[in-house]
């Protein structure tokens, strides 16, 4: 398996570029889930007991991890497409 990660890097101009790019998408997808999971409990607790703040607090939550979350994914898109693509 090493051997193979090393004659794929091999013909990557910017190796360190791709596995940035990489590391960066399986992060994303990864931390998808939890944090929408998180931000979806935080707003069913506030519906259920009413508390217009911790809604407000849920939803600006929510919001900002779907912001983060769409600037780090075609970031980490773009790191491996000019490495690998645009390299070669």
């Amino acid at each position: 398996m090493i051997a193979s990660l090393r004659k794929l890097l091999a013909t990557i101009n910017r190796p360190g570029r791709y596995i940035l790019g990489l590391a960066l998408i399986s992060l994303v997808s990864a931390t998808l889930n939890i944090f929408f999971g998180f931000g979806l409990m935080a707003f069913i607790n506030s519906a259920r007991f009413t508390d217009s703040s911790m809604l407000y607090s849920s939803l600006i939550f929510v919001f900002a991890t779907a912001f983060g979350l769409a600037v780090l994914m075609p970031l980490g898109y773009w790191l491996t497409d000019t490495a690998a693509v645009h390299g070669t």
